[in-house]
């Protein structure tokens, strides 16, 4: 089930939402008239980053400042960041796709 859930993840979910990031970047719009449809989705990809380097540095935290209590992992620690930003996720994205409605409406 890890394995199946990070090939949707990591090939379907995630592509989603970086293609739904290119009309509100403007370097990506920018290069949208300019370059590959590849070009633009890595432009639009790259943001996404810091918040995977923010997420490995959380989880590293927590492994250090846990010891003596749980030890974690460093998947389990990054899991629990994860599971913990999911609600405002959803709740981000669910906005953004309202917004999108409402505009097109």
């Amino acid at each position: 089930p890890l394995i199946t859930f990070a090939v949707y993840f990591g090939c379907w979910h995630a592509i989603r939402h970086t293609a739904r990031l290119v009309p509100k970047l403007p370097k990506s719009m920018a290069l949208l008239r300019d370059r590959s449809r590849v070009v633009v989705l890595l432009s639009a990809f790259t943001p996404g980053l810091y918040a995977v380097a923010a997420t490995l540095a959380g989880g590293g935290l927590l492994i250090v400042l846990g010891e003596g209590k749980d030890s974690y992992g460093l998947l389990w620690a990054t899991l629990l960041i994860v599971w913990a930003l999911t609600v405002p996720h959803m709740i981000a994205t669910s906005r953004l796709d309202l917004k999108s409605i409402q505009t097109k409406s």
